[in-house]
């Protein structure tokens, strides 16, 4: 019986422990889209038609149709998406962007006023994960089916994880 009462204890007090841990203060929000988006949100497996400025949390999946294109912010980081793009937001709190692309294009777009260069900002897809180093402009495109993603740094700095844990520094141009 005692036993039973200390992990009764033990129980409420993580219970309690959780719910003073407060929220990240950053959430993303779908800032425009064009044409048909669609969001399935953290935990759920259905997808529904997305509105814009829509608060998007860690977890979320967000696929544009064709002709589709959407953007969402999260703080001063833009992520614009093309159309028939996937992309789930992985992780998302106060110190860290990490957005996981399954296939198509995304750009994103860092800037100095939120200390970018402070903050991980990760892009990955199915075989690598580019980590942006510097506020700038950097674009991916994923395609699963040829198993290959092309990274483009048009301003910034970035850093490109490769299976087997090879690494190669990317410089603007």
């Amino acid at each position: 019986m005692a036993t039973l009462l200390a992990a009764a204890a033990l129980a409420t007090s993580a219970l309690a422990f959780a719910q003073d841990a407060d929220p990240p203060a950053r959430v993303a929000y779908l800032n425009y889209r064009q044409g048909a988006l669609s969001v399935s949100p953290s935990g759920d497996n259905s997808w529904y038609e997305s509105e814009a400025n829509r608060p998007l949390v860690q977890g979320d999946r967000l696929w544009t149709d064709r002709g589709g294109r959407a953007e969402l912010f999260v703080g001063d980081i833009a992520v614009r998406m093309d159309e028939q793009t996937q992309l789930e937001i992985s992780e998302l709190d106060d110190q860290t962007l990490r957005l996981t692309l399954q296939q198509g294009r995304a750009q994103l777009r860092l800037r100095n006023e939120s200390g970018a260069a402070q903050e991980r900002v990760e892009l990955g897809t199915g075989n690598v994960a580019v980590v942006m180093r510097a506020p700038g402009d950097y674009r991916v495109q994923a395609d699963p089916q040829a198993d290959t993603t092309q990274v483009m740094v048009a301003q910034g700095n970035a850093t490109v994880y490769g299976d087997g844990g090879q690494s190669q520094d990317l410089g603007s141009r």
